[in-house]
């Protein structure tokens, strides 16, 4: 009785839950641009658009665009296009592919600037990123929720402030895996490779208003959400419709490559872009950490010439959030 019990309680709980999505997100107009070089990560591709079909279930209105330079096979192609079907709407989520020679190489990733300001009157909610994140509808509708309450706290804070994600990997390779060895799975774990330690310095604490908000020291996530009324706020700041080169110099970038810069670090640098100050609730800082599918960097935390950073589990990353909120 208890299990029955226990079964239509967690029915119920999956069902608020999705009506609040759907609430949140139903009527949204959202364009998501992506950047997928070639066909490495094609794999990854697929499973980021199936997160993003899942928008249009929650009841988003939702287009796809994405930026390319290697031509798609046409039976991958196909077989993708079928995963985006949505049921809501009883059609395929409308993705393009944009070919463009692969000479501009991580110049790929200006697209979407052009993109997003070309159709600013046509969306309420942009998305760009890289072709390995999973994006949810909980990402969205956490986005949405958020920049409102930043909003709701003065001009003067809304301004200034934008939210940002963290992303996480699991530690492990899963293809070596098989009913032998599948215990080997306790010990896997969500791990942040992006951040050092003491996380007090790297990750601290900041009151924003009456809440609390992380402001994380490394800030290039690989992707970000604006809303109609950012994308116009950071245009008349600092003109973030127009594509710029990364600061210095080919063998020496002050702001790290290409990629990096237009993937969202031109917002937050002070002295070169946008000097918006990037922040993730204290409080629900898990709505804002998304899965970096490749499971690869955490291998190249620590090797000289790699990522400086450490390898900070969820549950070391979630203890010192609880203890820190005040």
């Amino acid at each position: 009785m208890r299990r029955v019990t226990a079964f239509w309680a967690a029915a119920a709980l999956g069902l608020c839950l999705a009506m609040a999505l759907e609430s949140r997100l139903s009527g949204v107009r959202i364009l998501v641009c992506i950047a997928s070089y070639n066909l490495q990560q094609f794999v990854h591709l697929g499973r980021q658009l199936e997160g993003i079909r899942d928008l249009c279930e929650a009841g988003a209105a939702v287009e796809i665009v994405v930026h390319a330079t290697e031509e798609w096979p046409e039976l991958m192609e196909r077989e993708l296009r079928r995963r985006l079907y949505c049921y809501r709407t009883g059609m395929p989520v409308p993705l393009r592919v944009d070919m463009l020679p692969r000479t501009v190489r991580l110049m790929l990733t200006n697209q979407h600037r052009l993109e997003m300001y070309k159709n600013l009157e046509r969306f309420d909610l942009f998305l760009y990123a890289e072709d390995d994140l999973l994006v949810t509808p909980g990402h969205a509708a956490a986005f949405l929720e958020e920049e409102q309450r930043l909003y709701d706290a003065g001009m003067d804070i809304w301004e200034r402030y934008s939210l940002c994600f963290m992303r996480y990997e699991f530690n492990t390779s899963f293809a070596y895996l098989n009913d032998t060895n599948r215990d080997a799975m306790r010990d896997v774990r969500r791990v942040f490779w992006e951040h050092q330690r003491p996380l007090r310095v790297n990750l601290p604490l900041r009151y924003v208003g009456p809440y609390q908000y992380i402001r994380p020291r490394r800030t290039h996530t690989g992707m970000f959400f604006a809303t109609q009324r950012q994308l116009r706020h950071y245009e008349s700041i600092c003109q973030f419709s127009k594509p710029t080169k990364r600061p210095g110099t080919a063998a020496q970038p002050a702001r790290g490559t290409q990629r990096v810069w237009m993937a969202g670090l031109m917002l937050y640098d002070v002295q070169r872009g946008c000097g918006i100050t990037p922040v993730i609730p204290a409080s629900n800082y898990a709505s804002f950490t998304l899965h970096h599918l490749p499971n690869k960097n955490f291998r190249r935390v620590g090797r000289k010439g790699r990522i400086q950073a450490d390898l900070i589990p969820a549950e070391e990353l979630d203890e010192y959030i609880v203890q820190s909120v005040t």
